[in-house]
């Protein structure tokens, strides 16, 4: 018969193996779920915008710690400066604040003007669902890419 320290070896070995497993599945689905894909939400402001403001005070505050941020961070771009060079395709910016959201630079959505809290959450739900679709076929995308180089090397 094998002795304690014996058995209590292979359990420990089993156990390694098994948490390890685990670390490896677990990563392997945060890589599927996690977006790949480049988002942002940008605000098209002009200083003295009284709906600007408004949406500072009431919404400003909270929405670093949203789901939507987390996909789409807020930049802000002041309307009457000259406008960054990545930013340059979006056209038809002509009410404050504007907010338009970019998937890897390509516009998804956009919400004109602030109408409250309760109808831009609901504006923006919609672009948000539209944004994690879209990083998700990014990263399927991407990884079918990656698949289809393997096979013509």
């Amino acid at each position: 018969m094998a002795s304690s320290p014996s058995i209590l070896k292979k359990w420990r070995d089993v156990a390694v193996a098994v948490a390890a497993a685990g670390l490896v599945a677990a990563a392997a689905l945060i890589a599927c779920v996690t977006p790949v894909t480049a988002g942002e939400l940008v605000m098209f402001e002009v200083a003295g915008c009284p709906w600007c403001a408004k949406w500072h005070r009431e919404i400003g505050p909270i929405y670093s710690r949203t789901a939507e941020a987390q996909l789409l961070p807020l930049r802000r771009a002041d309307l009457a400066a000259p406008r960054p060079a990545d930013l340059s395709g979006i056209d038809g910016i002509r009410y404050t604040p504007t907010f338009v959201a970019l998937v890897d630079g390509r516009e998804i959505g956009r919400v004109i003007g602030y109408p409250g809290e309760e109808a831009f959450w609901g504006m923006l739900e919609a672009i948000h669902e539209r944004a994690r679709q879209a990083s998700t076929s990014g990263a399927a995308k991407a990884g079918a890419d990656e698949n289809e180089g393997r096979r013509q090397r």
